[in-house]
């Protein structure tokens, strides 16, 4: 518990509520058409209406094309399946730019931000985590997802 504030030596409550802040962070759940998912909100840019795409081009690693944001192209990637996009995608969450371009991933509707523990998926592959959420009245697991 190395970095905790304690008000008094004795005041375990207080340490402990400041441990699960710590290890908390704020996710962007949202719906693909077909689930939710959660994505950490620090990798996020920005979220904007999707207005189609300016151009098609489809490969194996799930783009599906083109799209004009402010005067700039933005490649769009599909994140259920590789090259197919969600007829009822309005928006696109842009990802920040990590030396690749602007990439925008397409989403039906955003839920929620979270603010959440990431916790390992039991039995799940190595690194594979969830955040526990009530989203609309039911409780999920919604996986998270890295965009880039």
């Amino acid at each position: 518990m190395s970095g905790l504030h304690r008000i008094a030596a004795g005041d375990r409550s207080h340490s402990l509520a400041r441990e699960t802040a710590d290890a908390a962070d704020a996710f962007l759940i949202f719906d693909t058409g077909q689930r939710l998912l959660a994505t950490p909100l620090e990798a996020i840019r920005e979220v904007v209406p999707f207005l189609g795409l300016s151009s098609r081009v489809e490969d194996h690693a799930g783009l599906c094309g083109l799209t004009d944001h402010r005067g700039s192209p933005v490649s769009v990637y599909a994140i259920e399946e590789p090259g197919a996009l969600a007829d009822d995608a309005r928006l696109l969450i842009i990802a920040r730019e990590e030396g690749q371009g602007a990439r925008g991933f397409p989403a039906r509707r955003l839920a929620t931000i979270l603010h959440a523990q990431a916790l390992p998926v039991p039995g799940g592959s190595p690194g594979a985590k969830f955040v526990p959420a009530t989203i609309d009245g039911t409780q999920h697991s919604i996986r998270i997802h890295t965009l880039g």
